[in-house]
């Protein structure tokens, strides 16, 4: 009765990971937790998916699920762990036949001393398409046989074929492929032909709406910079996660890390990106202390000057963003430029601007 409670509580050590492996076995592991000993055969269980257990049965690491308080055999009898196929049905049941697993003792005697080697990833000897068109990828488990399986599977990725989808903007993430694939571990994901054979962009995007629309051409870009130079250093790999503001035309942000008059053409030269530029119809009011809001109409001022006239090199693209004094203007700076008495009335025509609209 002692011998039979014995097998019977260490057939609950059956089957768990790969990290001991005999070389002979070819996929051999020796269970010693809480009897000896149990071993169990990758081999003889190769009829099996390997997502059929390690999908939430068992964790990739051997021998793990010996540190779990229920890895017994009443949570086999409840269809846990081994449990979950050795039911009667789909193979023998876990509280019969126990000499099937357990050879006891003697057999761990006999198996204790024997070379081991630690387990590579093997996976599929096929190569793996993944994604499909010009965005496939071919994965192939050979050329990556520096790491273990529990590397990958299933912290980033199932173990059943088709589960996991990879989106554009996975590639700035620390998910799936780019948890090594980030330019320290292993080649960066923006080395886009490093995986993808032929790998398309689109033609043009449009960015933006109605009047202060854009249309990006993605083929004319590609022709003088690289994925890399833009993605995802200026804009993320996911259209619409980037905003571009009024502002940033005045900072080296987005386009203007290039578009800034050095690289290529100025972000003041508007109507080459914008068909149509129309200016704020509001007037913009400055508060002021001791004196009346100075008010200004770009209305006006655009029926007269084009933009680059202005900006960005007398006024930042921003509200705000030029810090202006009277003494500066008088200096011939900022409205001095044009109010001088020559252009246009003098900065000294006080009235002029600054008055409290009724």
């Amino acid at each position: 009765m002692k011998k039979t409670t014995i097998l019977l509580i260490t057939f609950a050590l059956v089957s768990v990971g790969i990290l001991e492996i005999f070389a002979s076995g070819g996929g051999d592991i020796l269970y010693t937790k809480p009897v000896k000993s149990v071993l169990f055969s990758h081999k003889a269980h190769e009829k099996i998916s390997c997502s059929d257990c390690h999908s939430g049965l068992f964790e990739m690491k051997a021998l793990a699920a010996q540190d779990y308080p229920d890895f017994n055999m009443d949570a086999l009898y409840k269809g846990k762990y081994c449990g979950a196929c050795h039911n009667g049905k789909q193979a023998f049941a876990s509280n019969t036949q126990c000499a099937r697993c357990h050879g006891g003792v003697k057999e761990y005697l006999a198996m204790k001393d024997r070379p081991i080697q630690k387990a590579s990833a093997q996976g599929p000897t096929q190569a793996i398409t993944l994604g499909s068109g010009n965005t496939a990828v071919t994965f192939n488990h050979s050329t990556h046989t520096s790491m273990a399986c529990g590397d990958c599977h299933t912290r980033l990725f199932k173990m059943k074929k088709g589960t996991t989808k990879i989106t554009l903007s996975d590639h700035s993430s620390d998910r799936y492929c780019y948890s090594c694939h980030n330019g320290q571990r292993a080649f960066s994901s923006q080395d886009c032909n490093k995986c993808h054979a032929k790998l398309s962009v689109p033609a043009q995007m449009t960015i933006g709406k109605g009047d202060t629309i854009v249309k990006f051409n993605h083929d004319s870009h590609s022709k003088k910079a690289r994925c890399n130079d833009c993605h995802d250093k200026l804009f993320l790999a996911k259209r619409g996660s980037t905003r571009v503001t009024f502002a940033d035309h005045s900072s080296n942000r987005s386009c203007y890390a290039c578009h800034n008059g050095k690289r290529a053409f100025g972000s003041e030269n508007c109507l080459a990106c914008h068909s149509k530029v129309p200016a704020p119809k509001t007037d913009l009011t400055y508060k002021l202390s001791g004196l009346d809001p100075a008010h200004f109409s770009h209305d006006f001022h655009g029926k007269i000057f084009k933009c680059e006239d202005c900006h960005p090199r007398h006024f930042a693209m921003k509200k705000g963003g030029t810090k202006m004094t009277m003494q500066g203007m008088y200096e011939g700076k900022y409205c001095g430029l044009c109010h001088n008495g020559n252009l246009a009335f003098p900065a000294t025509d006080c009235a002029k601007c600054h008055y409290n609209k009724k």
